[in-house]
């Protein structure tokens, strides 16, 4: 039988959750793996979207931030 488990992007302590949001309004734990999460990462950094460590969560979260639950459409 197979190992169905997400794959943990980020072990360093930058990409523990619960993931906060800088301004502290926003909180995510998310159990789950983003495949696309370095699609979103460049297209948010090519807007000034600075990360702290290199996980899905956090890219996550700021998708979030940017686009509200429009990003669910994505």
């Amino acid at each position: 039988m197979g190992d169905n488990r997400p794959f943990i992007q980020d072990l360093s302590p930058l990409g523990h959750q619960p993931m906060v949001s800088d301004d502290c309004e926003f909180v995510l734990v998310f159990y789950g793996e983003t495949y696309n999460f370095k699609h979103f990462r460049e297209e948010l950094s090519g807007k000034g979207c600075q990360f702290k460590g290199n996980s899905d969560t956090e890219v996550l979260l700021n998708v979030y931030l940017a686009e509200g639950e429009k990003m669910l459409d994505r």
